[in-house]
């Protein structure tokens, strides 16, 4: 043990090294958290530089053209889809009009074979479909038949012509289906391609 005048001597050191040691503990506690914050936020830091950009601190210019690229293909595919549709929706009404038109023809034509004429009633129909095909609209679009041939049964009347092209054919049809308006109703009218180059238009209709 110390005598007093050793503790005299030695006593101001020793707390003074006391003092340094407090010092050094405490420095060192408190640092021990920082370093672990450190490397916390470097090991976070790391994370978040190896993560994914994060989708909210993306612009919505780019959000919207990562949406179009990725809808892009199921949109083509479903355009080509509907187009098909409409192409296939389209054919088939086609062929149902045109079958249609063919069974309206074949009745027609039946009922034309099996009716006797009308000598009372047939001439006068037979004169009023001709003096329409005659009329000014007609003549002023000069549009003339070839030939044409009216005959009339009992109740239905046929018209058989040809002409120098496919379209005088349409123009006249129009025409002359404009101007007989009721005069000739339920009609049903039939092109053909001749061999010369010649267009026939044959129609059937409901005279009376």
């Amino acid at each position: 043990m110390l005598d007093n005048a050793g503790w005299k001597k030695r006593g101001p050191l020793l707390m003074a090294l006391t003092v340094l040691a407090v010092l050094a503990a405490v420095t060192l506690w408190m640092r021990k958290p920082d370093g672990a914050s450190a490397t916390t936020g470097m090991g976070t830091a790391a994370k978040d530089a190896s993560a994914p950009a994060d989708a909210s601190n993306t612009p919505p210019a780019d959000i919207a053209s990562r949406r179009r690229q990725a809808l892009a293909p199921m949109s083509t595919v479903g355009t080509h889809e509907q187009v098909a549709q409409s192409i296939a929706r389209r054919e088939r009404m086609r062929a149902d009009q045109a079958r249609q038109a063919e069974d309206s023809r074949q009745k027609a034509v039946a009922t034309y074979r099996s009716e006797r004429a009308d000598p009372a009633w047939a001439p006068q129909k037979e004169n009023e479909l001709n003096t329409i095909a005659a009329s000014p609209a007609i003549a002023e679009a000069k549009i003339v038949p070839k030939s044409l041939e009216v005959d009339c049964k009992r109740t239905i009347c046929r018209l058989n012509g040809t002409f120098a092209s496919s379209g005088e054919a349409e123009d006249w049809i129009m025409l002359y289906m404009a101007s007989v308006g009721g005069g000739l109703p339920n009609s049903v009218v039939t092109r053909t391609q001749n061999p010369d180059g010649t267009t026939g238009v044959e129609i059937y209709g409901r005279g009376r």
